[in-house]
């Protein structure tokens, strides 16, 4: 039974850090190599306003949850809504977790990118849709 956790345990630490040093060489190189150049915006409206297009390609994960969660729905025949049904079905409610919780994180992810896009520097407003991408592939 230890060995099984130990591993476990250790398999958790090693990808903890090995995601503690793979994001922030995926933002410098990111930020250092790829080929495009950020807007010149000199006003904070302005900078919201980039923030929340950059962010319109974070909704895709979601929309396809969306789209995977109604096609779920139909292929198990759940068709009333989660909280009229007694029965759960485990494979829908997997898709409403998802969902659920991408809303959730969508919605901190764009309060925080757009907080730090009125702050930062014109530098540095190259890192918003570098932000976006990672969330994306993270969702």
């Amino acid at each position: 039974l230890c060995e099984h956790l130990c591993s476990e345990k250790l398999k958790l630490a090693l990808a903890t850090v090995a995601a503690g040093i793979l994001f922030p060489l995926l933002v410098w190189g990111g930020y250092a190599l790829l080929p495009f150049d950020s807007p010149l915006l000199q006003s904070t409206p302005l900078r919201v306003v980039y923030t929340l297009r950059c962010s319109f390609f974070a909704i895709i994960p979601i929309l396809l949850g969306v789209v995977v969660q109604g096609v779920a729905r139909l292929r198990y025949s759940t068709l009333k809504p989660l909280y009229q049904s007694e029965l759960v079905n485990r494979e829908v409610m997997v898709h409403w977790h998802y969902i659920n919780e991408s809303l959730a994180l969508f919605l901190f992810y764009f309060l925080q990118l757009a907080v730090m896009a009125t702050y930062i520097s014109q530098d540095l407003v190259k890192l918003v849709p570098l932000l976006t991408i990672i969330f994306v592939f993270g969702r």
